[in-house]
């Protein structure tokens, strides 16, 4: 995000007129413009202006102070602005009854508007003449609604003008948002990947873009200092509403409590800093609000499970021991109770009686008895253990998990439920992720054999 944006005001740059096409198939009326006395009482109005011009009122008055002014450039102006209005007529005669034709004959105004350079010298003859001319003219497809939607352009354009001489400092917008930036909690490692994204993010347009094909540009509203401050407290909600800690926690995605709880805490300490050093108006004080209510709910939240977790810890430690594969086989399957542990002991056994190629077994003995009472009597308090496998093994040793699952199912009708298999490693082994499991977990991966 760009730090400050130049801008130039309009009264400090100009741009010439430049002339229009007709829609095809236009044809000028016999004896344009004197063809009709509408037609000469826009061009006798338009001479009458450019007589006058600059000299016709005090706006126009200062540009003979400008070095750029020259009155020769608007000689042919009376003549431009009967031309566009006739060329505007035809448009819209052969346009208003068309699937898009307000959106079309706006544009093909718009561009009209535009030709007369900046500052639009003879604009306000040319729409005056078009609006008397829409009044009065009946012609096919006209309704009274579309003649209504056609003269509330006009209404507009003079609105756009009241709203520039409001004129949005863009570079208000741009402080306002980095300070948003900086406020918003994007250390917190939920939502670090989004920064990026906010980064390269300008949200200081408001309404969609418009493009007009006659001009061949787009061009759409800057936002209002409260429009864009209303934007920023509905994004902070949306995003804050994307972490649920409660769901995190329960599929495994947090498992660093005390970690989570820092960051909350350290995120929680620089709100309350910024509150004191930076100054928020009242339209940021609101995301600011929510920001810290949002993370003293993390932080009550956080606190509250790492005292429950610390009790079951004191509740279940007890010194971890190396219990015989026998006595191991006496108790019920803590796992899936349909298969005996002595049959899930004799299909692992193999880990221990086989050397990898770094001459090691996959497992000890000891290695070997703590798995089985971690994943089969459901020993939680006992530590992940590290497999030990060579490069190029891990679709070897993941084989024989995956034959384990293909063993519940086929024989002994456990539930077809794959991931419960590839946490039997992922919860017993500390060099396996879920990821890396899964794309191994699959028949005929590997060619060796157990």
């Amino acid at each position: 995000m760009p730090e400050h944006f130049i801008q130039i005001e309009a009264d400090h740059f100009t741009f010439s007129p430049f002339d229009t096409k007709p829609l095809d198939g236009y044809n000028a009326p016999d004896k344009f413009p004197n063809c009709c006395e509408f037609h000469r009482s826009v061009i006798k109005d338009s001479t009458d202006f450019y007589n006058k011009f600059p000299n016709c009122c005090p706006g126009h008055k200062k540009l003979l102070k400008t070095k750029q002014f020259a009155k020769e450039l608007y000689r042919n102006l009376p003549t431009k602005i009967v031309n566009q209005l006739s060329y505007t007529e035809h448009f819209i005669v052969n346009k208003i009854e068309e699937d898009n034709w307000f959106e079309d004959i706006a544009n093909y105004i718009d561009y009209n508007n535009h030709s007369f350079g900046h500052p639009g010298i003879g604009q306000h003859v040319f729409e005056n003449a078009l609006v008397h001319w829409l009044k009065g003219r009946q012609m096919q497809g006209m309704t009274e609604t579309k003649r209504d939607k056609l003269l509330g352009l006009f209404k507009d354009n003079k609105k756009d003008g009241a709203d520039m001489q409001r004129y949005t400092d863009i570079n208000l917008l741009v402080d306002i948002y980095n300070r948003w930036l900086k406020t918003f909690p994007f250390e917190l490692t939920a939502f670090s990947n989004l920064r990026a994204h906010f980064d390269k993010t300008v949200p200081i347009l408001s309404g969609r873009t418009v493009y007009n094909p006659y001009l061949g540009t787009a061009k759409a509203r800057i936002a209002s200092q409260d429009e864009l401050l209303a934007y920023l407290v509905e994004v902070t909600k949306k995003v804050l509403g994307y972490i649920d800690s409660t769901k995190l926690i329960e599929k495994g995605t947090v498992s660093d409590i005390r970690g989570r709880q820092i960051e909350v805490v350290n995120e929680s300490h620089r709100i309350r800093q910024n509150e004191l050093l930076v100054t928020y108006n009242n339209g940021e004080s609101q995301y600011v609000q929510i920001i810290k209510k949002w993370l003293q709910n993390e932080k009550s939240y956080f606190k509250e499970l790492a005292l429950l977790l610390t009790e079951q810890t004191i509740v279940h430690q007890r010194p971890v021991s190396t219990i015989s594969v026998e006595e191991i086989s006496t108790h019920e399957n803590a796992f899936w109770k349909g298969i005996p542990i002595a049959i899930a002991a004799e299909h692992f056994m193999v880990l221990t009686r086989r050397k990898s190629k770094n001459g090691r077994p996959y497992l000890t003995e000891t290695q070997f008895s703590l798995f089985l009472q971690k994943a089969f009597l459901n020993h939680t308090y006992i530590p992940k253990q590290t497999l030990n496998f060579a490069t190029g093994e891990k679709g070897f040793i993941i084989k024989r998990f995956y034959e384990f699952y293909e063993l519940a199912v086929t024989q002994y009708n456990d539930v077809n439920r794959k991931l419960k298999y590839i946490k039997l490693v992922t919860d017993c082994f500390d060099n396996w992720d879920q990821k890396g499991v899964e794309s191994y977990f699959k028949p005929n991966k590997t060619k060796q054999n157990w």
